[in-house]
């Protein structure tokens, strides 16, 4: 069988010295016999590079074939791809993003999370920290991630042991010491990483923990799941500013235990270069769409200053065009959660969570029970997962198309 396609390269603002061959074709195997060896290595100014097996160099037919995207990188190119015009593009200068097109532009906002939520819920519950559970839903997130077409190359997978506990001052000691059930510990958790640059090195940090009590844990945390793997399949056709790392963080039951070991393992060159820390969590366990922004290292005492002013204004223009009923409020930064690790090292913060606000206190309904499953929910709290999920990821959104 042959396949007819059409596949140009557009080389924009340079001139370049290296010839790559392309060939495009589908070979019936039924009919042509084809000898491939592997085993070629590309040198850039002296320095081997390194290749996923996915992407491995080969030689067919006597004649070599390479990766454009990852030597183009290599060269310091951005490379894009133009969907509508079939086009491969290398630059110097950053593409943006937008020239894909956007499968998204009819879907409405939350429908791919909610769709998550009830897989998670109902295929992957009891995820506790340690656990092979755990463990298995890490390995579904980052299949998740590649079929959305990222790869491995995008994608962290950041193993740490049981005794990073030693991070947190407030871990439970010893770690079995929460109910764990029927479920077998492991010596080892993992953080899911996936960046996504921007124009600027900047960062965005999209954090939701993936591990939950014996519980299916809706609620807690398959509700930030569900919200932060939409928006990373949305980011792909959309052209953001900031660099994004979504990060799906393991152990956070057991106190914040994944967040903490991704800041220890950061530079304090990296740990400057964060813009801002948002943290998605429990968005089904109250009809008030709470978002706590602020920064400082006192969750007594928190602050605001410009970028959390500006997330004050996203969030007031989206009321007003969505009536949306996203409600400001600092104090729930002293929710103990993800966020926290990040706000007593000083970074700003966003906490976005459902809870119901009375007497000076957050109330979450569902919260490490029996009742946080998505069927639960559902019957006894109408119109609340429609409501909460298309709110949150319009506003996730919205953060992360902010520019400087």
């Amino acid at each position: 069988m042959t396949l007819n396609c059409k596949l140009k390269f557009v080389l924009i603002g340079f001139s370049i010295c290296v010839t790559i061959l392309i060939v495009v074709a589908a070979l019936a195997t039924s009919s042509v016999t084809r000898e491939v060896s592997y085993g070629v290595r590309v040198s850039v100014d002296g320095v081997v590079l390194d290749f996923d097996d996915d992407m491995m160099p080969f030689i067919m037919d006597g004649r070599t074939f390479l990766p454009v995207r990852g030597i183009a990188e290599a060269l310091g190119l951005y490379v894009g791809f133009d969907a509508e015009e079939n086009t491969v593009l290398l630059s110097t200068a950053y593409i943006p993003q937008q020239l894909k097109t956007n499968p998204f532009d009819d879907i409405p906002h939350g429908t791919l999370a909610k769709q998550y939520i009830s897989f998670i819920n109902d295929n992957l519950p009891e995820r506790i920290a340690f656990s092979y559970r755990e463990l298995e839903t890490a390995e579904w997130i980052v299949n998740e991630l590649i079929s959305m077409g990222y790869t491995q190359n995008e994608i962290e997978t950041q193993v740490f042991s049981r005794a990073a506990a030693q991070l947190s001052t407030r871990a439970r000691t010893p770690l079995h010491s929460f109910n764990t059930g029927e479920h077998i510990l492991r010596n080892y958790s993992q953080n899911i990483l996936l960046t996504i640059p921007g124009q600027s090195e900047r960062k965005i940090i999209v954090a939701a923990h993936y591990d939950t009590l014996l519980y299916p844990g809706a609620s807690d945390n398959a509700s930030g799941m569900g919200v932060v793997l939409e928006s990373a399949h949305r980011m792909r056709y959309l052209d953001n500013y900031y660099t994004i790392v979504y990060a799906f963080f393991g152990a956070e039951e057991v106190w914040w235990i994944g967040a903490l070991y991704y800041l220890e393992q950061l530079s304090e060159a990296q740990r400057n270069n964060i813009e801002l820390m948002i943290n998605v969590d429990v968005l089904l366990d109250g009809d008030t769409l709470i978002y706590a922004a602020g920064y400082g290292t006192n969750r007594d005492n928190v602050r605001s200053n410009t970028l959390t002013a500006r997330i004050d204004g996203i969030a007031n223009d989206l009321n007003a065009r969505y009536n949306i009923g996203l409600t400001a409020n600092p104090r729930g930064i002293r929710v103990n959660a993800d966020h926290a690790a990040f706000f007593y090292a000083g970074h700003t913060v966003l906490f976005m969570f459902g809870a119901r606000y009375a007497n000076g206190r957050f109330n979450l309904d569902v919260f490490h029970s029996a009742r946080d499953d998505i069927r639960y929910i559902t019957a006894n709290r109408t119109g609340r997962k429609e409501r909460n999920i298309r709110a949150f990821s319009i506003f996730l959104e919205e953060l992360l198309m902010m520019t400087n």
